[in-house]
Protein backbone atom coordinates (compact mmCIF):
# COMPACT_ATOMS: atom_id res chain seq x y z
CA UNK A 1 0.00 0.00 0.00
CA UNK A 2 1.20 2.87 -1.04
CA UNK A 3 -0.75 6.72 -0.76
CA UNK A 4 1.41 10.63 -0.95
CA UNK A 5 0.29 13.56 -0.24
CA UNK A 6 0.11 15.45 -3.54
CA UNK A 7 2.00 18.83 -2.65
CA UNK A 8 0.28 20.86 -5.79
CA UNK A 9 -3.12 20.66 -4.63
CA UNK A 10 -3.22 18.49 -1.76
CA UNK A 11 -5.31 15.90 -2.48
CA UNK A 12 -4.52 12.35 -1.73
CA UNK A 13 -4.06 9.60 -4.28
CA UNK A 14 -4.69 6.20 -2.81
CA UNK A 15 -3.71 2.95 -4.33
CA UNK A 16 -5.70 0.37 -2.79
CA UNK A 17 -9.86 0.41 -2.90
CA UNK A 18 -10.36 -0.84 0.47
CA UNK A 19 -7.71 1.71 1.93
CA UNK A 20 -9.66 4.34 1.45
CA UNK A 21 -13.37 2.74 2.20
CA UNK A 22 -12.57 1.42 5.01
CA UNK A 23 -10.79 4.59 6.67
CA UNK A 24 -13.17 7.06 4.77
CA UNK A 25 -14.47 8.60 7.92
CA UNK A 26 -10.77 9.46 9.11
CA UNK A 27 -10.39 11.47 5.63
CA UNK A 28 -13.36 12.91 5.87
CA UNK A 29 -12.56 14.61 9.65
CA UNK A 30 -9.08 16.13 7.85
CA UNK A 31 -9.76 19.75 7.06
CA UNK A 32 -7.78 19.27 3.94
CA UNK A 33 -9.55 18.15 0.45
CA UNK A 34 -10.31 14.95 -0.70
CA UNK A 35 -10.10 13.79 -4.14
CA UNK A 36 -11.35 10.21 -4.83
CA UNK A 37 -10.16 9.05 -8.19
CA UNK A 38 -13.27 7.28 -10.18
CA UNK A 39 -11.56 3.96 -9.36
CA UNK A 40 -12.33 3.91 -5.93
CA UNK A 41 -15.04 3.46 -3.03
CA UNK A 42 -17.29 0.93 -5.66
CA UNK A 43 -19.83 0.22 -3.40
CA UNK A 44 -22.75 -0.72 -5.69
CA UNK A 45 -21.70 -1.58 -9.31
CA UNK A 46 -23.94 -3.00 -12.33
CA UNK A 47 -23.89 -2.85 -16.11
CA UNK A 48 -25.14 0.42 -15.98
CA UNK A 49 -24.36 2.34 -13.80
CA UNK A 50 -22.47 3.36 -10.41
CA UNK A 51 -23.69 4.01 -6.62
CA UNK A 52 -21.63 5.87 -4.11
CA UNK A 53 -22.78 5.69 -0.27
CA UNK A 54 -21.67 8.36 2.07
CA UNK A 55 -22.20 8.34 5.98
CA UNK A 56 -23.90 11.81 6.98
CA UNK A 57 -25.35 10.20 10.45
CA UNK A 58 -25.09 13.36 12.91
CA UNK A 59 -25.42 16.03 10.50
CA UNK A 60 -28.58 17.79 11.46
CA UNK A 61 -29.05 20.04 8.13
CA UNK A 62 -28.02 20.02 4.74
CA UNK A 63 -27.87 22.95 1.81
CA UNK A 64 -28.77 22.18 -0.96
CA UNK A 65 -28.77 24.07 -3.99
CA UNK A 66 -32.14 23.87 -5.00
CA UNK A 67 -33.65 27.06 -6.94
CA UNK A 68 -31.65 29.89 -5.71
CA UNK A 69 -30.54 27.09 -2.80
CA UNK A 70 -32.34 26.08 0.35
CA UNK A 71 -30.86 25.21 3.98
CA UNK A 72 -33.10 22.96 5.26
CA UNK A 73 -33.39 20.37 8.61
CA UNK A 74 -32.71 16.35 7.41
CA UNK A 75 -35.99 15.02 8.61
CA UNK A 76 -37.04 12.69 6.12
CA UNK A 77 -35.91 11.05 2.46
CA UNK A 78 -34.93 13.45 -0.49
CA UNK A 79 -33.51 12.78 -3.78
CA UNK A 80 -33.44 14.85 -6.91
CA UNK A 81 -31.52 14.21 -10.14
CA UNK A 82 -29.19 16.34 -11.52
CA UNK A 83 -29.06 18.48 -13.84
CA UNK A 84 -32.62 20.27 -13.13
CA UNK A 85 -33.60 22.98 -11.10
CA UNK A 86 -34.07 20.62 -7.87
CA UNK A 87 -30.52 19.74 -8.27
CA UNK A 88 -28.67 22.89 -10.31
CA UNK A 89 -25.17 22.22 -9.23
CA UNK A 90 -23.15 19.25 -8.51
CA UNK A 91 -22.97 19.34 -4.21
CA UNK A 92 -24.46 19.18 -1.03
CA UNK A 93 -23.37 20.18 2.28
CA UNK A 94 -23.91 18.79 5.50
CA UNK A 95 -23.74 20.53 8.84
CA UNK A 96 -23.85 19.99 12.82
CA UNK A 97 -22.54 22.34 15.43
CA UNK A 98 -19.00 22.12 14.65
CA UNK A 99 -18.40 20.79 10.61
CA UNK A 100 -19.37 20.98 7.46
CA UNK A 101 -19.11 17.90 5.43
CA UNK A 102 -18.68 18.63 1.74
CA UNK A 103 -19.33 16.64 -1.20
CA UNK A 104 -19.07 17.43 -4.76
CA UNK A 105 -18.93 15.90 -7.76
CA UNK A 106 -16.73 17.02 -10.65
CA UNK A 107 -18.79 16.39 -14.22
CA UNK A 108 -17.45 18.45 -16.80
CA UNK A 109 -20.10 17.39 -19.53
CA UNK A 110 -23.50 17.27 -17.44
CA UNK A 111 -24.53 13.43 -17.13
CA UNK A 112 -28.06 12.10 -15.03
CA UNK A 113 -26.92 11.80 -10.96
CA UNK A 114 -29.46 11.01 -8.72
CA UNK A 115 -28.22 12.68 -5.42
CA UNK A 116 -30.52 10.81 -2.74
CA UNK A 117 -30.83 11.40 0.95
CA UNK A 118 -32.00 7.86 2.70
CA UNK A 119 -33.76 7.41 5.86
CA UNK A 120 -30.91 5.41 7.12
CA UNK A 121 -28.67 8.75 6.97
CA UNK A 122 -27.09 7.96 3.97
CA UNK A 123 -25.81 9.88 0.37
CA UNK A 124 -26.63 7.56 -2.53
CA UNK A 125 -24.96 9.10 -5.63
CA UNK A 126 -26.28 6.96 -8.69
CA UNK A 127 -24.46 7.80 -11.86
CA UNK A 128 -26.44 6.92 -14.84
CA UNK A 129 -22.85 8.22 -17.19
CA UNK A 130 -19.48 7.83 -16.64
CA UNK A 131 -18.49 8.02 -12.94
CA UNK A 132 -16.94 11.33 -12.35
CA UNK A 133 -14.18 12.18 -9.68
CA UNK A 134 -15.64 13.15 -6.28
CA UNK A 135 -14.14 15.84 -3.66
CA UNK A 136 -15.05 15.04 0.48
CA UNK A 137 -14.16 17.52 2.24
CA UNK A 138 -14.55 19.22 5.55
CA UNK A 139 -15.20 22.60 5.65
CA UNK A 140 -15.73 25.22 9.01
CA UNK A 141 -19.77 25.08 9.82
CA UNK A 142 -20.76 28.15 7.87
CA UNK A 143 -23.01 27.96 4.61
CA UNK A 144 -20.87 30.53 2.95
CA UNK A 145 -17.67 27.94 3.08
CA UNK A 146 -18.97 25.00 0.62
CA UNK A 147 -21.02 27.96 -1.47
CA UNK A 148 -17.15 29.17 -1.64
CA UNK A 149 -15.59 25.81 -2.41
CA UNK A 150 -18.20 25.06 -5.76
CA UNK A 151 -17.48 28.84 -6.71
CA UNK A 152 -13.57 27.56 -7.00
CA UNK A 153 -14.70 24.80 -9.57
CA UNK A 154 -17.75 25.99 -11.22
CA UNK A 155 -16.71 29.26 -12.40
CA UNK A 156 -13.94 27.34 -14.65
CA UNK A 157 -16.02 25.45 -16.47
CA UNK A 158 -16.78 25.51 -19.70
CA UNK A 159 -20.98 26.95 -19.17
CA UNK A 160 -19.84 29.44 -16.72
CA UNK A 161 -19.98 32.38 -19.32
CA UNK A 162 -22.50 35.59 -19.30
CA UNK A 163 -25.02 34.96 -22.46
CA UNK A 164 -25.21 38.84 -23.87
CA UNK A 165 -28.47 40.12 -23.93
CA UNK A 166 -30.60 43.00 -24.08
CA UNK A 167 -32.74 41.57 -20.75
CA UNK A 168 -29.96 42.97 -18.98
CA UNK A 169 -31.14 46.43 -19.56
CA UNK A 170 -34.58 45.77 -18.76
CA UNK A 171 -36.54 47.48 -15.74
CA UNK A 172 -39.66 45.47 -15.42
CA UNK A 173 -41.04 41.63 -16.84
CA UNK A 174 -44.77 42.47 -17.25
CA UNK A 175 -46.55 39.28 -16.83
CA UNK A 176 -49.61 38.84 -18.89
CA UNK A 177 -51.61 35.82 -18.34
CA UNK A 178 -54.96 37.03 -19.34
CA UNK A 179 -55.98 34.87 -22.63
CA UNK A 180 -58.27 38.10 -23.54
CA UNK A 181 -55.87 40.08 -25.67
CA UNK A 182 -57.94 43.25 -26.19
CA UNK A 183 -57.72 43.20 -21.67
CA UNK A 184 -53.90 42.86 -22.10
CA UNK A 185 -53.50 45.42 -24.80
CA UNK A 186 -55.05 48.01 -22.08
CA UNK A 187 -53.40 46.72 -18.80
CA UNK A 188 -50.27 45.63 -20.23
CA UNK A 189 -49.76 49.03 -21.85
CA UNK A 190 -50.59 50.89 -18.57
CA UNK A 191 -48.28 49.20 -16.81
CA UNK A 192 -45.39 49.23 -19.20
CA UNK A 193 -45.44 52.89 -20.29
CA UNK A 194 -44.81 53.26 -16.33
CA UNK A 195 -41.06 52.31 -17.08
CA UNK A 196 -38.52 53.56 -19.41
CA UNK A 197 -37.22 50.74 -21.73
CA UNK A 198 -36.34 48.29 -22.73
CA UNK A 199 -38.85 46.67 -21.16
CA UNK A 200 -40.69 42.91 -21.37
CA UNK A 201 -44.30 40.98 -21.41
CA UNK A 202 -44.02 37.62 -20.23
CA UNK A 203 -47.34 35.83 -22.34
CA UNK A 204 -48.86 32.64 -20.65
CA UNK A 205 -52.06 32.45 -22.28
CA UNK A 206 -52.42 33.46 -25.66
CA UNK A 207 -52.96 29.96 -26.94
CA UNK A 208 -56.20 28.70 -28.84
CA UNK A 209 -56.79 25.74 -25.72
CA UNK A 210 -57.00 26.16 -22.19
CA UNK A 211 -53.59 25.83 -19.83
CA UNK A 212 -51.82 22.38 -19.80
CA UNK A 213 -54.65 21.18 -22.72
CA UNK A 214 -53.70 20.26 -26.82
CA UNK A 215 -49.43 20.68 -26.25
CA UNK A 216 -47.78 21.70 -28.71
CA UNK A 217 -50.86 23.42 -30.65
CA UNK A 218 -49.48 26.50 -29.98
CA UNK A 219 -51.84 28.70 -32.14
CA UNK A 220 -52.76 32.01 -30.65
CA UNK A 221 -56.96 32.49 -29.78
CA UNK A 222 -56.92 35.35 -31.52
CA UNK A 223 -54.96 35.35 -34.50
CA UNK A 224 -54.79 38.73 -36.23
CA UNK A 225 -55.08 40.29 -32.06
CA UNK A 226 -52.01 38.37 -31.13
CA UNK A 227 -50.42 39.56 -33.85
CA UNK A 228 -51.32 43.30 -33.23
CA UNK A 229 -50.37 42.64 -29.63
CA UNK A 230 -46.62 41.77 -30.48
CA UNK A 231 -46.40 44.51 -32.78
CA UNK A 232 -47.03 46.97 -30.42
CA UNK A 233 -44.79 45.58 -27.96
CA UNK A 234 -42.42 45.68 -30.63
CA UNK A 235 -43.18 49.76 -30.84
CA UNK A 236 -42.50 50.42 -27.12
CA UNK A 237 -39.29 48.78 -27.27
CA UNK A 238 -40.52 45.70 -24.77
CA UNK A 239 -39.39 42.03 -25.25
CA UNK A 240 -42.87 39.68 -26.04
CA UNK A 241 -41.87 36.27 -24.41
CA UNK A 242 -44.95 33.86 -25.74
CA UNK A 243 -45.27 30.67 -23.94
CA UNK A 244 -44.39 27.76 -25.47
CA UNK A 245 -43.73 24.69 -23.60
CA UNK A 246 -40.94 22.37 -24.00
CA UNK A 247 -41.63 18.97 -23.30
CA UNK A 248 -45.02 18.00 -23.45
CA UNK A 249 -47.81 16.00 -25.81
CA UNK A 250 -51.33 16.18 -24.81
CA UNK A 251 -52.75 12.77 -26.45
CA UNK A 252 -55.80 14.43 -27.56
CA UNK A 253 -53.78 17.09 -30.09
CA UNK A 254 -54.48 17.00 -33.68
CA UNK A 255 -51.72 19.80 -34.57
CA UNK A 256 -49.75 18.10 -34.74
CA UNK A 257 -51.33 14.75 -34.32
CA UNK A 258 -50.39 12.68 -31.21
CA UNK A 259 -47.44 10.34 -31.92
CA UNK A 260 -46.87 7.83 -29.11
CA UNK A 261 -43.65 6.91 -31.02
CA UNK A 262 -42.02 9.83 -30.79
CA UNK A 263 -42.53 10.18 -26.86
CA UNK A 264 -40.19 9.16 -23.93
CA UNK A 265 -39.76 5.13 -23.45
CA UNK A 266 -39.09 3.77 -20.18
CA UNK A 267 -36.94 1.20 -19.85
CA UNK A 268 -40.57 -1.37 -19.81
CA UNK A 269 -41.86 0.01 -22.72
CA UNK A 270 -44.32 2.25 -20.87
CA UNK A 271 -44.80 5.88 -21.81
CA UNK A 272 -43.57 8.87 -19.61
CA UNK A 273 -46.29 11.18 -18.58
CA UNK A 274 -46.14 14.52 -16.44
CA UNK A 275 -47.93 13.75 -13.57
CA UNK A 276 -50.50 11.17 -12.19
CA UNK A 277 -53.38 13.69 -12.17
CA UNK A 278 -52.04 14.84 -16.31
CA UNK A 279 -51.22 11.49 -17.54
CA UNK A 280 -52.84 12.72 -20.97
CA UNK A 281 -49.62 14.99 -21.06
CA UNK A 282 -47.16 13.20 -22.08
CA UNK A 283 -43.46 13.72 -22.39
CA UNK A 284 -42.12 13.87 -25.85
CA UNK A 285 -38.47 12.92 -26.16
CA UNK A 286 -36.90 15.68 -26.54
CA UNK A 287 -33.69 13.64 -27.61
CA UNK A 288 -35.02 13.30 -30.98
CA UNK A 289 -34.71 15.34 -33.88
CA UNK A 290 -38.33 15.41 -34.49
CA UNK A 291 -38.95 17.25 -31.47
CA UNK A 292 -36.66 19.47 -31.29
CA UNK A 293 -37.08 21.30 -35.20
CA UNK A 294 -41.29 21.31 -34.03
CA UNK A 295 -40.34 23.34 -30.99
CA UNK A 296 -38.27 25.70 -32.89
CA UNK A 297 -40.57 25.98 -35.95
CA UNK A 298 -43.28 26.97 -33.40
CA UNK A 299 -40.81 29.46 -31.81
CA UNK A 300 -40.18 31.15 -35.74
CA UNK A 301 -44.05 31.18 -36.55
CA UNK A 302 -44.13 33.93 -33.54
CA UNK A 303 -44.94 36.87 -35.72
CA UNK A 304 -46.09 40.58 -35.59
CA UNK A 305 -48.88 41.88 -37.86
CA UNK A 306 -45.95 43.84 -39.80
CA UNK A 307 -44.04 40.36 -40.17
CA UNK A 308 -41.44 40.73 -37.37
CA UNK A 309 -40.11 37.77 -35.38
CA UNK A 310 -41.01 38.38 -32.04
CA UNK A 311 -37.85 39.43 -29.96
CA UNK A 312 -38.42 37.02 -27.76
CA UNK A 313 -39.47 33.37 -26.38
CA UNK A 314 -40.59 31.55 -23.34
CA UNK A 315 -39.60 27.84 -22.72
CA UNK A 316 -41.70 26.37 -20.04
CA UNK A 317 -39.86 23.45 -17.58
CA UNK A 318 -36.89 23.18 -20.62
CA UNK A 319 -34.34 23.97 -17.85
CA UNK A 320 -36.55 23.19 -14.91
CA UNK A 321 -37.72 19.28 -15.26
CA UNK A 322 -35.63 16.35 -13.95
CA UNK A 323 -34.19 14.07 -17.39
CA UNK A 324 -35.87 11.32 -18.23
CA UNK A 325 -34.30 8.42 -19.84
CA UNK A 326 -35.47 7.74 -23.03
CA UNK A 327 -35.14 3.87 -23.86
CA UNK A 328 -36.55 4.17 -27.68
CA UNK A 329 -35.27 2.26 -30.35
CA UNK A 330 -36.58 3.83 -32.87
CA UNK A 331 -35.47 7.46 -31.99
CA UNK A 332 -32.11 9.04 -33.55
CA UNK A 333 -30.75 8.61 -30.45
CA UNK A 334 -28.95 5.20 -28.61
CA UNK A 335 -31.57 4.05 -25.99
CA UNK A 336 -30.90 4.89 -22.45
CA UNK A 337 -28.25 7.84 -23.30
CA UNK A 338 -27.74 9.53 -19.98
CA UNK A 339 -27.24 12.71 -22.18
CA UNK A 340 -29.68 12.72 -25.28
CA UNK A 341 -32.00 14.66 -22.85
CA UNK A 342 -29.39 17.46 -22.56
CA UNK A 343 -28.04 17.74 -25.51
CA UNK A 344 -31.47 18.21 -26.71
CA UNK A 345 -32.53 21.10 -24.58
CA UNK A 346 -29.09 22.44 -25.63
CA UNK A 347 -29.68 21.87 -29.33
CA UNK A 348 -33.10 24.00 -29.08
CA UNK A 349 -31.41 26.94 -27.09
CA UNK A 350 -28.62 27.04 -29.78
CA UNK A 351 -30.78 27.28 -32.16
CA UNK A 352 -33.71 29.63 -31.25
CA UNK A 353 -33.37 33.14 -32.58
CA UNK A 354 -33.70 36.55 -30.04
CA UNK A 355 -33.98 36.65 -26.20
CA UNK A 356 -35.09 33.36 -24.37
CA UNK A 357 -36.68 33.02 -20.83
CA UNK A 358 -36.71 29.37 -19.70
CA UNK A 359 -38.47 27.83 -16.75
CA UNK A 360 -36.16 26.65 -14.05
CA UNK A 361 -32.04 27.22 -13.51
CA UNK A 362 -29.16 24.52 -14.25
CA UNK A 363 -25.50 25.02 -14.26
CA UNK A 364 -24.77 23.41 -17.79
CA UNK A 365 -27.14 25.92 -19.59
CA UNK A 366 -25.79 29.32 -18.40
CA UNK A 367 -24.40 30.13 -21.47
CA UNK A 368 -27.09 29.55 -23.67
CA UNK A 369 -30.22 31.14 -21.56
CA UNK A 370 -30.52 35.25 -21.67
CA UNK A 371 -32.55 34.57 -18.29
CA UNK A 372 -33.79 31.93 -15.80
CA UNK A 373 -37.16 32.50 -14.46
CA UNK A 374 -36.70 31.15 -10.77
CA UNK A 375 -39.89 32.00 -9.18
CA UNK A 376 -40.21 28.34 -7.83
CA UNK A 377 -39.75 28.27 -3.67
CA UNK A 378 -39.19 31.99 -3.04
CA UNK A 379 -42.37 31.81 -0.89
CA UNK A 380 -40.46 29.28 1.33
CA UNK A 381 -38.66 30.24 4.52
CA UNK A 382 -35.60 27.80 4.21
CA UNK A 383 -34.55 30.28 0.45
CA UNK A 384 -30.96 30.97 0.87
CA UNK A 385 -28.79 32.47 -2.00
CA UNK A 386 -26.64 29.77 -3.29
CA UNK A 387 -27.22 30.48 -7.10
CA UNK A 388 -26.67 34.35 -6.87
CA UNK A 389 -23.51 33.87 -4.80
CA UNK A 390 -21.92 31.19 -6.96
CA UNK A 391 -22.90 32.27 -10.98
CA UNK A 392 -24.53 35.41 -10.29
CA UNK A 393 -21.71 37.16 -12.32
CA UNK A 394 -22.77 34.33 -15.13
CA UNK A 395 -26.33 33.98 -15.07
CA UNK A 396 -29.18 36.43 -15.01
CA UNK A 397 -32.52 35.23 -13.07
CA UNK A 398 -36.49 36.59 -13.32
CA UNK A 399 -39.55 35.95 -11.25
CA UNK A 400 -40.42 36.07 -7.28
CA UNK A 401 -44.05 35.11 -6.17
CA UNK A 402 -45.73 37.87 -5.09
CA UNK A 403 -49.02 37.22 -3.28
CA UNK A 404 -51.92 38.95 -4.64
CA UNK A 405 -53.17 40.26 -1.48
CA UNK A 406 -49.71 41.59 -0.71
CA UNK A 407 -50.45 45.30 1.08
CA UNK A 408 -48.19 48.10 0.09
CA UNK A 409 -45.49 46.66 2.64
CA UNK A 410 -45.51 42.99 2.01
CA UNK A 411 -44.91 44.60 -2.07
CA UNK A 412 -41.89 46.22 -1.01
CA UNK A 413 -40.57 43.86 1.65
CA UNK A 414 -40.83 40.90 -0.91
CA UNK A 415 -38.96 43.50 -3.66
CA UNK A 416 -36.40 44.32 -1.97
CA UNK A 417 -35.67 40.40 -1.09
CA UNK A 418 -35.65 39.62 -4.37
CA UNK A 419 -33.01 42.12 -5.52
CA UNK A 420 -30.71 40.73 -3.06
CA UNK A 421 -30.91 37.67 -4.39
CA UNK A 422 -29.96 39.12 -7.70
CA UNK A 423 -33.22 38.74 -9.60
CA UNK A 424 -32.93 41.36 -12.19
CA UNK A 425 -35.72 43.83 -13.87
CA UNK A 426 -37.07 44.72 -10.28
CA UNK A 427 -38.06 41.86 -9.09
CA UNK A 428 -39.85 40.58 -12.12
CA UNK A 429 -41.88 38.47 -13.43
CA UNK A 430 -44.06 38.90 -9.84
CA UNK A 431 -46.12 36.02 -11.10
CA UNK A 432 -49.38 37.53 -11.03
CA UNK A 433 -51.13 39.95 -13.93
CA UNK A 434 -53.32 41.33 -10.75
CA UNK A 435 -50.46 42.57 -8.92
CA UNK A 436 -49.41 44.80 -11.79
CA UNK A 437 -53.01 45.84 -11.88
CA UNK A 438 -52.78 46.55 -8.12
CA UNK A 439 -49.73 48.73 -8.19
CA UNK A 440 -52.08 50.96 -10.60
CA UNK A 441 -54.45 51.86 -7.69
CA UNK A 442 -54.23 54.84 -6.55
CA UNK A 443 -53.52 53.39 -2.24
CA UNK A 444 -50.05 51.95 -4.04
CA UNK A 445 -49.18 55.61 -5.59
CA UNK A 446 -46.33 55.84 -2.89
CA UNK A 447 -44.50 52.27 -4.29
CA UNK A 448 -43.06 54.25 -7.48
CA UNK A 449 -40.73 56.10 -5.30
CA UNK A 450 -39.07 52.19 -4.96
CA UNK A 451 -38.70 52.04 -8.17
CA UNK A 452 -36.94 55.80 -9.06
CA UNK A 453 -34.81 55.52 -12.15
CA UNK A 454 -36.72 52.62 -14.02
CA UNK A 455 -39.80 54.88 -14.35
CA UNK A 456 -40.99 57.66 -16.74
CA UNK A 457 -42.68 59.13 -13.98
CA UNK A 458 -44.59 59.22 -11.23
CA UNK A 459 -47.91 60.02 -11.55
Amino acid sequence: MKFEPNKKNLNFSISRRSFLKKNLSFFTSLSIPIFIPTKFLSINKDKKNVTRVFDINGFKQVLLPKGHGQLITIDKEYKARYPSRDQNMQFMAFFNEKDCLYIQTKDTVGYITDWEITKEQKLKLNFFGPEPDIVVKKLPPDPLAPIEEYKKWALLQSWAKLKPSIIEKCNIIATASTPDINHLRKTQFNFIKKFIPPTACWITQWMKYPFNTMYPDFQPKQPELFKIFLAELHELNSIPLPYINGFLWDINCLNPKYDETKTIKNIDGSTAFYSEKKKYLKFACIGNSYWRNLIVELRNKLIDINGKLSKGVYYDMLTASSPVLCYSNSHDHIPGDPLCWQNGVKDILKKTKGVIMTEGNVEIYIDLVDVFLMHLYTNEDNLFPIWNKVYGSVARSAGWIVPEKSDFQEFLNIIRKAKKYGVIANGSPWMSQKIQEKLLHPDFANIWVEFEGYICNTK
